[in-house]
């Protein structure tokens, strides 16, 4: 009885670990093939933490070889993690503030909207943001004016531009558009990735900041549609829906990594202080964000932002909104606003250009 007991707990610790290192690993391995790892990657750290169970008991029971093992998956999570941070955005005439938010409502949209504009006047009257990225909300021109939907207008009231001063002057049509605080954005183009859908370009401004011209990529990668997923759940047929799953996933998981690979190159190739902005539907253990980050740098997870999620906005368990940076720039602080308007929580980052 006692040798079988041992063999279970040493089969459940082994698959335990073994979870955890595909997750660990999914960063490293190529999506074509190893797209299934990105599931346990998404939800690391609770993996990570849930395994203080196990590692009180084999201490308890003197097992010093998988105590051994439990510490390095410990040490190995914070090392992705970093530190706890209060993450404050110090104000600063010299710092850059950026925030992001996907506005996908968690209520229909017109019983939404007077409460949108509430939240984002005060989103903008707290934070003083220079710049707010918005992802899943159309702006396009209409005559001689741009259209505003979802009560962005309130936005325009408070001094923040969408509209380009130069660039898109033969089409303006976005769901990914940037409001730039003073004068709006010096030029914004809109650029379609080879591998994306028309409706999730990538916006790419140029705006005059601390006497230079940096580029914000404000951007929004893959996500999955669920709707054919939830029809068949409300069928009940959970066989096809669990196989439907799976087939989204593999889908979805490959179109983002394309997405990231053509994102880099565009900023790789950019001239301009750079920075990516937006719900890149990856977390800081995926694939796709350490593709970016070989380039980038993450000026939020510097200060904190690991540990608090923007995903979902009720219940937070990930973060897959960021803010990547080139090296011509450090970051200030990081925070998470908690107001619940969207599925989505707001991201407000402070960044700095560095001397010449």
């Amino acid at each position: 009885m006692a040798s079988g007991l041992r063999l279970i707990g040493r089969l459940l610790s082994g698959g335990w670990l073994l979870l955890f290192a595909l997750g660990h690993l999914s960063a490293y391995l190529p999506p074509a093939y190893f797209w299934w790892t990105g599931l346990p990657a998404s939800f690391l750290p609770y993996v990570g933490l849930a395994a203080l169970v196990p590692l009180g008991v084999h201490a308890a029971l003197r097992q010093w070889g998988w105590v051994a093992a439990y510490g390095l998956l410990l040490v190995l999570l914070l090392g992705r993690m970093g530190l706890p941070s209060s993450g404050a955005v110090p104000p600063s005439d010299d710092t850059f503030q950026l925030l992001s938010l996907n506005y996908t409502p968690i209520t229909e949209r017109p019983i939404a909207q007077p409460y949108l504009r509430e939240v984002l006047g005060t989103l903008a009257a707290t934070y003083a943001p220079d710049a707010i990225a918005i992802q899943s909300m159309q702006v396009y021109r209409r005559g001689d004016g741009v259209r505003l939907f979802h009560q962005l207008d309130t936005l325009a009231t408070l001094g923040y531009a969408v509209e380009p001063q130069t660039g898109a002057e033969d089409h303006f049509d976005t769901r990914v558009p940037l409001f730039v605080r003073g004068g709006g954005a010096l030029r914004q183009d809109f650029i379609a990735l080879p591998s994306q859908a028309r409706d999730r370009h990538i916006t790419r401004s140029e705006v005059a900041w601390d006497g230079a011209t940096v580029a914000i990529y404000n951007a929004h990668l893959h996500s999955f549609d669920r709707n054919r997923l939830l029809r068949l759940l409300a069928r009940d047929a959970y066989g096809a829906a669990f196989r439907e799953f799976f087939a989204m996933y593999r889908r979805g998981m490959r179109q983002r990594a394309h997405e990231a690979r053509e994102l880099r190159t565009l900023v790789e190739k950019d001239s301009l202080p750079a920075v990516v902005v937006g719900d890149l539907n990856a977390t800081p253990f995926n694939w796709e964000y350490r593709h970016l980050r070989q380039v980038l740098n993450d000026p939020a997870a510097r200060h904190g932002a690991n540990w608090r999620a923007t995903w979902p906005a009720d219940r937070p368990l990930v973060r897959i909104d960021h803010v990547l940076a080139t090296p011509h720039w450090r970051g200030r602080g990081a925070a998470v606003d908690p107001a619940v308007i969207s599925d989505h929580r707001a991201l407000v980052v402070g960044l700095q250009l560095k001397a010449p």
